[in-house]
């Protein structure tokens, strides 16, 4: 079995050694459910889907580092993909997953904005599911995750540098899909 050490930050609680999944649905997409347009992205993600690769509605999500974890959880609340956590405190694990597929995160948002332009849409996606291009802000999935420890959040500068990275792939992708 490949696997993988990573990183998940999440404001759910988990112990050592705990495997979790597969599961019907990850929890972020249970509370996208209510969203409509969020469900419709997620269906055209999943229509170009490789065979091989998995579903994003099934997976769980982790990035190469702590701080790439932070970026993240701040990238899905400014997007408003998760409520802002307010009373609820992020956790942060080093977990293993079998076979992740990686991803570049800032291309998820990107295909959000072109709704109306179709053909551009469809090539983000492409570039998502297989990319091409010099990413550094990876997300990683998979259908299954084992907790190995439990983290110390990032520093404030580890998180700071890790937002321009997504920044920078945000960037590239506007440049790349404009």
């Amino acid at each position: 079995m490949t696997t993988r050490l990573l990183f998940h930050a999440s404001y759910c609680s988990y112990v050592v050694g705990q495997l979790l999944g597969p599961i019907e649905k990850n929890f972020f997409a249970q509370k996208r459910d209510k969203d409509v347009s969020y469900l419709k992205l997620e269906d055209q993600f999943e229509r170009q889907r490789p065979r091989d690769a998995s579903s994003r509605y099934s997976s769980y999500f982790a990035c190469g580092s702590l701080s790439h974890c932070e970026a993240y959880l701040r990238a899905e609340q400014q997007s408003g993909v998760i409520d802002s956590g307010r009373g609820q405190t992020r956790k942060y694990y080093r977990v293993e997953m079998e076979f992740p597929l990686k991803a570049a995160m800032a291309l998820v948002y990107r295909a959000s904005t072109k709704w109306t332009d179709t053909a551009t849409m469809q090539a983000i996606i492409r570039e998502y599911w297989q990319p091409t291009k010099l990413w550094v802000f990876w997300e990683f999935l998979s259908p299954r995750m084992k907790v190995v420890e439990v983290c110390s959040n990032p520093s404030f500068i580890e998180a700071a540098v890790a937002w321009e990275h997504y920044r920078h792939d945000s960037n590239l992708a506007k440049e790349l899909f404009p």
